[in-house]
């Protein structure tokens, strides 16, 4: 009996030590994998950190982008109507005009009998019929003597001079326009147009060229 007992109590005592080998192999971690972890843990926080900077500059790069849009679009408004209203300002003369076209130069008729009876002298209506057939062969700009004239310019008679828009001018009548040069010509010199009718009825003498460059003032405002 005294030989069992001291057999049970030797195998507890083994069984013990057996259990705390065990429990020390388990929780025990060599140096090397202790390193290991903590470099991984730290590798882990760095890319983590990583993400949050990048997603930071990912949400700036966003608002940039959406403040670079709307700049884009105000400045393709901006140039809009930069646009129009330098478009508006040609039309309403008060931009000067360079380009190709033709000028007509008149003078008074120097047969004394046309002189006389007042139908060899130039008259408003004269001016005026030559700017309208200029406008019907796409003239763009017109002058006469220097002074823009527009749609609604005024042109009347003062006498021996023409009053353009109250501004007095006296023969020679210089009328000058933009627009294509053959055209304009073709136009206006046609065999049976109304300078053709003024030069070869009236005896009003006429010059007529087409020019590569022709400068058109402003209107005065």
């Amino acid at each position: 009996m005294k030989k069992y007992s001291a057999l049970l109590i030797v195998a507890f005592l083994t069984g013990i030590v057996i259990g705390i080998v065990v429990k020390e192999k388990v929780t025990y971690m060599s140096p090397m994998t202790i390193e290991r972890m903590e470099s991984t843990r730290s590798e882990l926080e760095t890319v983590q950190g990583q993400m949050r900077i990048n997603e930071e500059i990912i949400l700036q790069l966003k608002e940039e982008v959406a403040q670079w849009m709307v700049l884009t679009k105000e400045q393709s408004s901006l140039e809009t109507l930069t646009g129009l209203r330098d478009m508006y300002k040609t039309l309403a003369g008060y931009e000067e005009m360079i380009g190709e076209g033709i000028k007509i130069e008149l003078r008074d008729s120097q047969d004394p009998i046309l002189g006389e009876t007042n139908m060899g002298v130039i008259h408003d209506v004269d001016i005026l019929t030559i700017l309208n057939e200029l406008r019907a062969n796409d003239a763009e700009a017109i002058s006469v003597n220097g002074v823009r004239v527009l749609g609604n310019s005024t042109i009347k008679c003062g006498g021996p001079i023409i009053r353009i828009d109250g501004i007095s001018k006296a023969t020679p009548y210089v009328i000058e326009a933009i627009g294509n040069k053959e055209r304009l010509y073709a136009g206006v010199y046609e065999r049976n147009g109304y300078v053709r009718l003024l030069e070869d009825v009236y005896k009003i003498q006429v010059s007529l060229e087409q020019k590569d460059e022709i400068r058109i003032p402003a209107k005065k405002e």
